[in-house]
C-alpha cells in the first residue's frame, strides 16, 4: 500500500511536470510574438539596371556602376537610390579592352515604414 502511494505521487508529479513544460514553453512562445513590435514591410521598384562602368579596377568599376545605378533608381522618387537597402542585387564584371567594366541591378526599395511619394490627387490606402 505504501509502495502504490509513492508510485501514485511519481505519476503526479511527472504529469505535473509535463504539464508545466507544456505550460512555460507556450507563455515564453506567447509572450515573445507579444514582445515584438510588428515591423513595418519595406517597398520596393521594380528591377533597375545600371549601364556598363568602365574603370581600370574592378572595385572603382563597381562603384561606378552602383553610381549610375542609384541615379536611375532616384528617379523613382526620393528613398530609393540607396543601394545598401535595395533587394535582389546581381553584379557582372568582365574584362574589356584591358579594363574591367560592370553593371548592377538590383529592385530599389524604401526604408521600413516609409511609403512611396504621392502625385498630386492620389492618396495612401487607409489600413
Amino acid at each position: 500500500m505504501f509502495s502504490d502511494r509513492i508510485d501514485l505521487r511519481n505519476k503526479v508529479t511527472k504529469r505535473n511536470f509535463s504539464q508545466g513544460a507544456i505550460l512555460a514553453a507556450a507563455t515564453l512562445i506567447l509572450g515573445a510574438s507579444i514582445a515584438t513590435p510588428l515591423r513595418a514591410a519595406s517597398i520596393c521598384a521594380s528591377v533597375i539596371e545600371s549601364g556598363w562602368a568602365i574603370a581600370s579596377t574592378e572595385s572603382e568599376a563597381k562603384k561606378r556602376a552602383i553610381l549610375w545605378w542609384s541615379s536611375r533608381a532616384g528617379a523613382k522618387g526620393p528613398g530609393y537610390e540607396n543601394w545598401d537597402r535595395a533587394q535582389r542585387k546581381r553584379t557582372l564584371c568582365e574584362a574589356y579592352k584591358g579594363k574591367t567594366r560592370c553593371k548592377v541591378t538590383a529592385a530599389p526599395c524604401l526604408p521600413e515604414g516609409r511609403l512611396p511619394d504621392l502625385k498630386p490627387g492620389e492618396k495612401h490606402l487607409e489600413l
